[in-house]
């Protein structure tokens, strides 16, 4: 096993663990980009 594969087996169990951090921030981002005035 390469340490490559190792690393991201571990990033899967993380993700699995604490469902995608990475997509809810962007869909906060999205939603309060929505419910500010676009000029902002």
């Amino acid at each position: 096993m390469k340490s490559s594969d190792k690393k991201q087996n571990l990033q899967r169990k993380l993700e699995s663990i604490r469902p995608n951090k990475a997509d809810e921030k962007q869909i906060l981002n999205l939603a309060v980009r929505r419910a500010r005035p676009s000029g902002y």
